[in-house]
């Protein structure tokens, strides 16, 4: 049982970094975008920032769920 425990332990800590990772990236680069592009239109920075919301809803996907053994 306790292994059990340990190795689905291993496989959510590595799968949350992960995503945890990738999104923090992801939203430092649509804030950085957003700053530094403050010369666009309203309407174009709004759909920059709800392309990064969307992405936010879309789970990252590990590459590990996809590899066949």
């Amino acid at each position: 049982m306790i292994t059990l425990f340990n190795s689905a332990g291993d496989f959510f800590i590595e799968t949350v970094t992960r995503g945890l990772l990738v999104n923090t990236i992801f939203m430092t680069l649509i804030f950085a975008v957003l700053y530094f592009t403050k010369f666009l239109s309203a309407a174009t920075r709004y759909r920059l920032g709800m392309i990064g919301l969307v992405k936010l809803y879309i789970p990252p996907i590990c590459v590990k769920w996809l590899v066949m053994k």
